[in-house]
């Protein structure tokens, strides 16, 4: 303690100042020499020792709070067994379609919080059971200390409670599965039973004579409904005012017409003076149409009925109307929307596919007054859910709109089939509607890239959808003139449902496709910044077509969840799907979830980033500072390149949960891979750990192997590349680095020697022939005078004396060059000296005329050489 009040007081004493002419000499009992900055010191010193009494309390602070998982975990498991009580219970008596979803949703959060509360009791189960390794088995034949033995008791009472809360939830995990399933399969019942329900025929006049005898209860019940409504509005306005409404009313005709214009305008001059080339543009000026179009709408009816209920002017009985009003809204403001950016009326070159002006203009008719009638049908049946009229009402309703459906649905069928057979007898109509030079705003004036070819003749996948388009329409009216209304409802809802689908899934796959493309393209910035940090394109291409590949897919299977929604049969699939994607599937101990995947990736990507970085500074800021030579630095950069690697990996693999003990099991499996099939690639992978770390041969070392020979040009961990004369590059396993005979004609920086052989006749002056050689060898700037160049007469014999001679060169590389300069100069210097030199001769006997020619190994045999 006296020396914790010395050291926090000792600094304070230090930073005193004495005036006056003489100053105290500071006292021999201090500990602390003087510092330059004592109150910069002290302050320092007693930030230090907060630090350390902050983190001691909030230690002890830790150890002295419960856990908490258990009973959160038990608070929601409980909560998760009384809403599949609930779900079990309203199961009998469900008969609407809104009340099967919602019952399939209350499901769905079950499962998730009963596999989310299971997740979250993993790792204090797993704390437990580490704890209870640590403690061992109970001792047989000594006694445990009081302590341990307590300690022992509360960690197994503690693993009992949470591996029974574990199992709970597993248990309530599989009660909500086979719950869903029997509500999936209730509901397919329900809806077989609905299509297999036939009523009056609309021809027949039981139909009607029924619709008469109801008519005045009906209008009974919808002038309630009507004075009801009135009734709310008139008090709502007398209690709170008209202001409201008034401002609600402008509201949403603000946001249904004025802004919805200017929002299209406006986006359309941006994509078309600042938006990105390419057919970007046009899928990206879509999806804001359709984003434009239906949230305007749908915010405008939303806004209104949203005053309508803060004012008190909706009845309690006339809220799910009121709701249904809204949702209606927003469907058939999708519908209508999404039919106007696909068909891009007026404007064929900023359309996503090819069709003539006229199919487009007669589509987009039909999709507009589709959309209200699906509108205006789904808003009656509510109302008349609401009213409580008779089934005679809502079945002529249903076989009104059914006819409706029909008829709007083969007028457009007509007309495309006539907009077809125009276009085959006159394709160039079609090539002149899809014209993009007429336009002057076109798109494809600064895009080369031409429209998607969907071709709109009759062939393919055109005439099939047609075809099964007319075949569902006359099914469609059939059913309706024989009585089953609830089929031909269906079937043209059907019909409509499909194509909405289809649309939103080809602008979505199109917009997806046009966006993963513009991101990789070389004038990007993102492609220019990534490929500055060392990202090949060919490698940003490769990514870009897997992450667009990656997200259609995505939006296929929407689409196809989207298309079997109708039928039931995708709510237990697909909720399934998503439930697992969310909550992460478990391998043995390891569980991967979305965001653990994600957390890895970006791990990975954040290491890859760091390891080039560093790579690309040891390279050129740090190596080149070194007294080391190149293979050298090859060889270190090397090394930490693997090094980077291997760290990186490993720190995915543990922001994946991915632990050494998994690890281990792992390599474990792979040894026995590695005995057998991985022979060659972990001894060439050894081999190349050996060459970085011993280095017998390097990066710039000219080597021969063989009947080959060449410069290193790189290490790797497997192969090392070798550039040979005609510059084609061999790559040598690193084992046969190893194991066989290299000869490195570079190592240790050794001399190269250059030998010159030739004969002079025997009359020559010799000693003359010597100093030239030597002349000219000391004429040369690559010759070295040390060693000396030496001259040598090997022998003499058939009139002529053989000359050897050697010198030596700074590097074996220049000794073939220097060499052929010697040859050069030494044939110029002895011509101008006039000393010949001597060459082998070939004797030939040639047969004289009219005697037989020698044969061959006689003309050899007569020959000197």
């Amino acid at each position: 303690m006296r020396l914790f009040w010395r050291t926090w007081r000792a600094p304070t004493v230090r930073c005193r100042t004495i005036r006056g002419p003489r100053r105290r000499a500071p006292s021999a009992s201090l500990v602390y020499p003087p510092r330059k900055f004592p109150a910069l010191s002290a302050w320092l010193c007693r930030f230090w020792l907060a630090c350390c009494l902050g983190l001691l309390t909030g230690a002890a602070w830790a150890q002295a709070q419960p856990d908490t998982s258990l009973a959160d975990a038990q608070k929601v498991l409980d909560g998760a067994e009384d809403r599949l009580a609930e779900v079990n219970k309203q199961l009998p008596a469900t008969e609407a379609v809104e009340d099967f979803i919602r019952l399939n949703e209350q499901l769905a959060s079950v499962q998730r919080d009963t596999q989310s509360a299971a997740q979250a009791l993993d790792a204090p189960l797993a704390d437990v059971k580490a704890r209870l390794d640590q403690l061992g088995p109970v001792p047989t034949g000594t006694r445990e200390s009081p302590d341990i033995a307590s300690q022992r008791r509360e960690l197994t009472a503690r693993q009992a409670k949470l591996d029974d809360a574990r199992k709970r939830a597993e248990l309530l995990s599989l009660d909500a599965s086979q719950a869903a399933a029997n509500l999936e399969r209730a509901r397919s019942q329900k809806f077989n039973q609905s299509l297999s329900t036939r009523t009056a025929s609309p021809l027949s006049p039981a139909l009607w004579r029924n619709l008469g005898k109801a008519s005045p209860n009906d209008a009974d019940a919808l002038r309630g409904v009507a004075s009801g409504a009135w009734t709310g509005l008139r008090s709502a306005l007398a209690r709170e005012g008209s202001g409201a409404l008034i401002g609600s009313l402008a509201i949403a005709l603000l946001l249904a017409f004025p802004v919805r214009i200017v929002l299209r305008r406006l986006g359309r001059r941006l994509v078309t003076s600042r938006g990105p080339g390419g057919r970007l543009r046009r899928s990206a000026l879509a999806v804001w149409l359709l984003l434009v179009g239906t949230l305007s709408i749908g915010l405008a009816a939303s806004a209104l009925i949203g005053t309508l209920q803060s004012i008190g002017a909706v009845p309690d009985d006339l809220l799910p109307l009121a709701e249904n009003f809204v949702r209606a809204s927003f469907f058939a403001a999708f519908i209508s929307a999404l039919s106007g950016a696909l068909m891009s009326r007026g404007q064929a070159s900023w359309r996503l596919f090819k069709l003539d002006d006229a199919t487009a203009r007669r589509l987009l008719w039909h999709c507009h007054a589709a959309a209200w009638l699906v509108w205006l049908h789904y808003l009656a049946i509510e109302i008349l859910k609401v009213a409580g009229t008779s089934d005679a009402l809502t079945q002529a309703v249903d076989a009104l709109s059914a006819l409706l459906y029909v008829a709007l649905i083969l007028s457009a069928l007509a007309g495309l089939t006539r907009s077809l057979r125009r276009t085959e007898h006159d394709p160039a109509a079609d090539a002149a509607g899809a014209s993009t030079e007429d336009d002057p705003k076109a798109v494809t004036s600064t895009a080369k890239a031409p429209p998607r070819a969907l071709s709109t003749r009759g062939g393919g996948v055109v005439a099939l959808a047609r075809m099964l388009g007319y075949c569902a329409v006359l099914l469609a009216l059939l059913a309706t003139l024989v009585g089953y209304l609830n089929i031909a409802v269906f079937i043209t809802r059907q019909i409509v449902w499909v194509a909405l689908i289809w649309g939103a899934i080809a602008l979505m796959l199109a917009f997806i496709d046009d966006l993963c493309t513009w991101l990789v393209r070389p004038e990007n910035r993102l492609s220019r910044a990534l490929v500055g940090i060392g990202v090949r394109p060919s490698l940003l291409a490769q990514a870009g077509a897997l992450v667009s590949a990656g997200l259609r897919v995505c939006v296929l299977v929407s689409g196809v969840a989207a298309l079997l929604m109708p039928y039931g049969s995708n709510l237990s699939l697909f909720g399934n799907l998503f439930s697992a994607l969310s909550t992460g599937l478990k391998l043995g101990n390891v569980r991967f979830a979305p965001a653990e995947i994600f957390g890895a990736l970006a791990t990975l990507a954040i290491g890859w980033t760091l390891l080039q970085g560093a790579q690309q500074w040891l390279n050129k800021t740090y190596l080149p500072k070194t007294d080391l030579d190149v293979g050298t630095r090859a060889s270190v950069s090397a090394v930490v390149r693997y090094v980077g690697i291997v760290v990186v990996i490993l720190w995915a693999l543990a922001a994946l949960g991915i632990t050494a003990a998994n690890l281990a099991l792992v390599a474990s499996a792979l040894s026995v891979g590695i005995g057998f099939g991985l022979q060659a690639i972990t001894q060439n992978f050894i081999s190349g750990l050996i060459l970085m770390a011993e280095r017998p041969v390097r990066v710039g070392d000219w080597i021969r192997l063989g009947d080959q020979e060449g410069d290193v040009k790189r290490i790797n961990v497997r192969a090392t590349e070798i550039q040979i004369g005609d510059r084609s590059t061999l790559i040598v396993p690193n084992s046969e680095l190893i194991t066989k005979s290299v000869r490195n004609m570079t190592l240790s920086n050794p001399l190269g020697r250059v030998q010159l052989q030739f004969a002079v006749p025997i009359g020559t002056d010799m000693a003359r022939v010597r100093e030239l050689l030597l002349t000219l060898y000391a004429a040369h700037p690559k010759v070295l005078s040390t060693p000396a160049p030496s001259v040598f007469i090997d022998g003499i014999a058939n009139g002529q004396a053989n000359f050897n001679s050697f010198l030596y060169v700074g590097s074996p590389r220049d000794a073939y060059g220097v060499r052929s300069e010697l040859f050069f100069g030494l044939l110029a210097r002895m011509a101008e000296e006039g000393i010949a030199l001597n060459s082998p001769q070939d004797i030939r006997v040639v047969a004289a005329p009219g005697q037989p020619t020698a044969r061959p190994d006689e003309d050899a045999a007569q020959s000197p050489g």
